[in-house]
């Protein structure tokens, strides 16, 4: 149905309308917050020589991006380097938004009292009447890099994005809002509100990080070829929480696993103790850094992980540490049993 037009009589009535509630209005402050989902984005630009040390030497631009000590354990020379390490938000040079996402978002303001009087979902198709929505920045591969490489690093995070007070000195109205985005790639991040033209300080708000991505794309002619982020391994990390376990043995001379192959254990670490899965060799304990060996010592307890030998696909997988044989190192039901008896 078509919305009918005023007359001019009708405007002129309205605008005193408005008048007369703003000069009875006493002024107070009301509180504005977008919570949800949503994190913070970078993207930038690095070199097609570091894309090709990184996909060559089979590196993780997220341990990288995360993992102040990756580089020196990986002996990555700087030059190498896409930014420095654990440093990923600095790779920016294209654009850095840290908002709550459209999709996944919602917009609240409450009143003096602390009443919710509007609560919107982000991605709510919004009138001229109502909130007014401005995009300031539109980022897409194919327009902001067309031959070389893209990082794109995101965290994941969820909670409130933006929290601000809100003073009014006339009674409150939604189309007096205005909400800024930016569109990365088709995701559109929302950081920055005004009222009545005038900006609003975000305090800050609260969230938690939930995932994280960080990935290399290689564009040629405007088109995206192909992404990198993480090595194709040639092996499956677990976690023994994940099988059935036999009873927990003391680690000494007398209980030792019988079979080199994987375990649950406890050991000391500093001044307390750590456990998890580590790999016994058949006469010491390792864990994988980096999928790099590192002996373990101080092994207190020890438990057998046990699974339906009647298919070997059922056993757990690590990276080989020897050419594949008809053998498999991992102890058998019948061995986890002998050992228990």
């Amino acid at each position: 149905m078509a919305t009918k037009k005023l007359t001019k009589a009708e405007l002129k009535a309205q605008e005193q309308e408005r008048l007369i509630q703003t000069l009875k209005f006493t002024p107070r402050t009301y509180h504005l917050s977008m919570w949800g989902y949503g994190g913070e984005v970078v993207m930038g630009t690095v070199s097609r020589e570091i894309y090709d040390y990184f996909k060559e030497n089979k590196l993780s631009v997220s341990d990288f991006a995360w993992d102040s000590d990756y580089a020196e354990a990986k002996e990555i020379p700087e030059d190498m380097w896409p930014f420095e390490p654990s440093a990923w938000h600095e790779c920016d040079d294209i654009c850095h938004n840290n908002g709550v996402e459209e999709d996944g978002g919602t917009l609240q303001v409450d009143d003096e009292n602390g009443d919710e009087i509007l609560n919107r979902n982000l991605n709510d198709r919004l009138d001229e009447d109502d909130i007014q929505r401005n995009t300031t920045g539109e980022y897409y591969l194919s327009e902001v890099v067309e031959d070389g490489v893209i990082f794109i690093g995101r965290s994941n995070e969820k909670g409130t994005f933006f929290d601000a007070e809100l003073p009014l000195t006339s009674p409150f109205d939604p189309a007096k809002l205005t909400i800024f985005n930016d569109d990365i790639d088709g995701q559109i991040l929302i950081n920055h509100v005004t009222y009545d033209g005038e900006d609003l300080d975000n305090n800050g708000g609260s969230t938690d990080g939930k995932s994280s991505d960080m990935t290399f794309i290689l564009m040629e002619d405007g088109e995206e070829i192909e992404r990198y982020s993480e090595p194709v391994n040639d092996y499956i990390n677990y976690w023994p929480e994940d099988y059935e376990k036999t009873k927990t043995f003391k680690f000494n001379k007398k209980n030792r696993p019988k079979l080199p192959g994987d375990y649950k254990c406890t050991w000391k670490a500093g001044f307390g103790t750590t456990y998890g899965s580590l790999e016994w060799t058949g006469d010491r304990w390792l864990e994988y850094e980096y999928d790099q060996p590192k002996e373990v010592e101080d092994v207190t307890e020890w438990e057998g992980l046990n699974w339906n030998t009647s298919d070997m696909k059922n056993a757990p997988k690590r990276k080989p540490r020897a050419p594949k044989t008809d053998v498999y190192p991992y102890p058998s039901q019948a061995v986890l049993k002998a050992q228990e008896a």
